[in-house]
C-alpha cells in the first residue's frame, strides 16, 4: 500500500491535470501506518491533490494520530477524519 500511496500523487495528478485541470481526490482508510505518508504526499501537491484519511478512533498509536493531525492542520489539502470503530 505504501508504494501505491507514494506513487499515486505524482503519476496520476500530473496526467489528469494535463487533460482536465481538476485536482484529484485521494481517500485512504488506515490503521495508522499509511495515513501519515498519504498526507505527506498530498502536502507536496497542494494544487493538484486533495487527500482525506479516515482512521478508527482509539485504534492507532498516539504517535501515528499525532502525525496525521499535525499534517491535517498544516496543509489545506490534507484532511483527517476520525471514525468510531465498530
Amino acid at each position: 500500500m505504501q508504494r501505491c500511496v507514494g506513487t499515486y500523487p505524482y503519476y496520476f495528478t500530473e496526467e489528469k491535470l494535463t487533460h482536465t485541470q481538476t485536482p484529484s481526490l485521494l481517500q485512504v482508510g488506515t490503521s495508522g501506518d499509511t495515513g501519515p505518508s498519504a498526507l505527506a504526499a498530498a502536502a507536496n501537491k497542494p494544487d493538484t491533490l486533495d487527500c482525506i484519511v479516515l482512521y478508527p478512533l482509539g485504534r492507532v498509536s498516539p504517535v501515528q494520530e499525532g502525525q496525521m493531525l499535525q499534517l491535517g492542520a498544516t496543509f489545506p489539502n490534507a484532511h483527517v477524519v476520525r471514525q468510531r470503530a465498530a
